[in-house]
């Protein structure tokens, strides 16, 4: 074999047919296929994470705010639809009612409070109250004696009990917050 010969074989060898230039093609469109997938996969489940986060934050200042109010509580109605609170709140411990109640707004149900003529909303994606007594109060009724300062349009609820498990679902019944409230007498 000449020199020129081997030139020319070598110079055919060296370039990529057109059937292997389409599978390196197809192979490296299937490879970002899978690169876009795994980095989209990733991008959502750290967004669910931050939200997460979120929630369990917001959540947690939720129930710093309701647990005051329940150990405050002189008076307390916990239904499906909500629960209604009547006591000493606040910083300044102004006998007041306060009222949580699920509104629904489109499809999404809200926890709503309500005190006097304001109301703030609390959670979207509210799906009830977790509440279980487990020690009663002594005299289990209320008195104006019990509620002692409490004005006679106040004084109407039930006492709460000594102590009580409290906390709330969202809507997918998933327990977000739940906690033992011992009720101060």
């Amino acid at each position: 074999m000449s020199p020129r010969q081997c030139n020319l074989s070598r110079s055919r060898r060296c370039g990529l047919t057109l059937i292997e230039l389409v599978v390196a093609m197809v192979l490296a469109s299937i490879m970002m296929a899978a690169v876009v997938r795994i980095v989209a996969v990733v991008s959502r489940q750290t967004a669910h994470q931050k939200a997460q986060q979120a929630q369990g934050l917001a959540s947690g200042h939720l129930m710093q705010r309701m647990q005051q109010e329940l150990v405050n509580a002189r008076g307390m109605v916990v239904s499906a639809t909500g629960m209604q609170l009547e006591g000493f709140f606040g910083p300044e411990q102004i006998p007041d009612l306060i009222r949580y109640e699920v509104v629904n707004v489109g499809d999404r149900s809200c926890l709503v409070r309500r005190r006097g003529t304001d109301a703030q909303l609390c959670w979207v994606g509210f799906g009830g109250f977790v509440f279980q007594p487990w020690e009663t109060s002594e005299g289990g009724e209320s008195t104006a004696a019990v509620k002692s300062g409490l004005p006679v349009s106040l004084s109407q609820l039930p006492r709460p009990p000594a102590r009580f498990l409290f906390g709330w679902r969202d809507s997918d019944s998933t327990v977000l917050q739940q906690e033992v409230i011992c009720h101060h007498e």
